[in-house]
């Protein structure tokens, strides 16, 4: 699975894979650490979505990308 994050102060938006986000939700938890993702590690690991007009968020390439290693 995965979640699509957007900031936007920034005008971004990104796939994170459901890894990335229960490694930060374990680690919380279990070592009383930050409970968030910091914006360099999504920026890092995500998958930029594009904005486009008709889809607003084109998804389903930055889908291909992080889970079947095409490019779009």
């Amino acid at each position: 699975g995965f979640l699509i994050i957007s900031f936007n102060l920034y005008g971004e938006y990104f796939i994170v894979k459901m890894d990335l986000v229960n490694e930060y939700w374990n680690n919380a938890f279990s070592n009383d650490e930050r409970k968030s993702i910091p914006y360099k590690i999504i920026k890092e690991k995500g998958y930029p979505i594009k904005e486009a007009y008709l889809p607003k968020l084109n998804y389903l390439d930055a889908v291909d990308k992080a889970f079947f290693n095409e490019e779009a």
